[in-house]
């Protein structure tokens, strides 16, 4: 067979998510996980189908206090008849109202606090508190509302989520994947801290440039086209890199951060986090909390990495491969194995510090190039039914040596039933 070139870094953009995190068990998946979705043609897609993308519209959210001091997000500016900003319906509420109304609820037109005046109008007040003190909001730090604006979880403040916001695990390479701490150790959701809260004066930084405006997304769940009752609310972990707080009537400048994250900020991802989502929602996990791998929500963006390499190391007439993910030409924490590794690691795995059967040995770049596609399902291009492997030999033919990066179906003459031969 006669196979095409993708190229590599279209591979580790397109691919490597696959490559990386595919089962390796060799066990058969679950019938209805052949098909991504079984609804006929010509039915509407649905908040809870398979198919389903979380497109996040920006909002003009700003985070407010009324004269009561209770603390909501204000979606849209709104003003009585003595010119007074005011609470309207559809606005989140973040904190207790009295014993009425629970954080994580909208105001409705007949609500109590509906048309309450707005106090205070709190400029850049979403902060995180570094858990893994690593220098970067990630998934495991808890959102904070700096209200009093000290840099610190001080009396007053607003837990957005649990503080860790899920279980931490160690990213060191010494101790990679160790279990660290559970979540909720300093503090829950909705806390409002008092001066007897567990997290209270914890160091808190700013995500993005902590403007609810920049940072704060929602769902048009209902496909209304605005604003609604039915609409999710969520803050995202921004890709890319916010400037300043904009100058009324004047746009907030954006700069790309160079990590080819473009389109993370448009969509639900892994690392957001859900301010408003309606009790008893049927398919999102409760609100005050982060989205991470696997929940209905989240939309699976791929970062580039243009550093990876397609690389190989040789020893005695036998030649195993590699990404290279940090092109230093060694092998070395967080490459990834595409064949096995003499008897002691498989394929479809990644490297840790205790692996000590390859870990620095020397690699050799290939050509890379040489990750090819066989054309089997008669479309033009590279698409999703055709045969993906590492071309070896550079020949443009599939031929022993070669290294299947997909299952791979084969028909030959005389026999009815095709021959399914396995990725790796």
């Amino acid at each position: 067979m006669q196979i095409k070139t993708i190229l590599i870094v279209a591979m580790l953009c397109l691919a490597m998510s696959g490559i990386a995190i595919a089962p390796g068990t060799g066990e058969e998946e679950p019938a209805e996980d052949v098909c991504c979705w079984a609804k006929p043609c010509g039915t509407p897609v649905e908040q809870c189908d398979k198919e389903t993308t979380f497109v996040l519209y920006n909002s003009e959210a700003r985070i407010v206090k009324t004269l009561h001091g209770y603390v909501y997000v204000d979606m849209e500016f709104d003003t009585n008849g003595q010119g007074q900003e005011i609470i309207t319906a559809n606005d989140v509420r973040l904190s207790n109202w009295h014993t009425n109304y629970e954080p994580n609820t909208k105001v409705m037109p007949n609500d109590m606090d509906n048309l309450d005046v707005i106090e205070t109008v709190y400029d850049a007040p979403i902060s995180y508190v570094d858990v893994n003190d690593n220098g970067m909001y990630d998934l495991y730090d808890g959102v904070v509302y700096d209200l009093d604006d000290d840099g610190f979880v001080s009396v007053g403040d607003i837990l957005q989520t649990d503080i860790a916001a899920v279980d931490v695990y160690s990213l060191e390479e010494f101790d990679a994947g160790e279990f660290v701490e559970a979540q909720g150790t300093y503090g829950n959701a909705w806390d409002r801290v008092n001066a007897a809260h567990p997290a209270k004066g914890m160091e808190l930084f700013s995500i993005g440039n902590g403007v609810a405006s920049e940072l704060m997304k929602w769902v048009d769940a209902d496909d209304s086209n605005d604003w609604s009752l039915d609409d999710k609310l969520y803050l995202i972990q921004p890709h890319c890199v916010v400037e300043e707080a904009a100058p009324v009537n004047e746009t907030t400048v954006k700069v790309n951060n160079h990590f080819g994250a473009e389109g993370f900020d448009q969509c639900v991802t892994i690392g957001d986090t859900r301010v408003y989502i309606p009790e008893d929602d049927e398919c999102i996990p409760e609100c005050g909390t982060k989205v991470v791998q696997g929940d209905h929500d989240a939309t699976y963006m791929l970062m580039q990495n243009l550093d990876a390499k397609l690389a190989f190391y040789s020893f005695g007439g036998e030649t195993e491969w590699y990404v290279d993910m940090d092109a230093d030409n060694f092998v070395s924490f967080g490459d990834i194995r595409l064949t096995e590794v003499s008897t002691h690691y498989g394929p479809n795995t990644k490297v840790k510090v205790c692996d000590e059967f390859d870990l620095g040995h020397d690699l050799t770049w290939s050509d890379q190039t040489l990750v090819r596609y066989v054309e089997t399902d008669g479309l033009e291009g590279y698409t999703l039914g055709d045969a993906v492997y590492i071309d070896v030999a550079d020949n443009d033919v599939v031929d022993a040596g070669d290294i299947r990066l997909v299952e791979v179906e084969s028909f030959l003459p005389g026999f009815p039933n095709a021959f399914v031969y396995d990725a790796w």
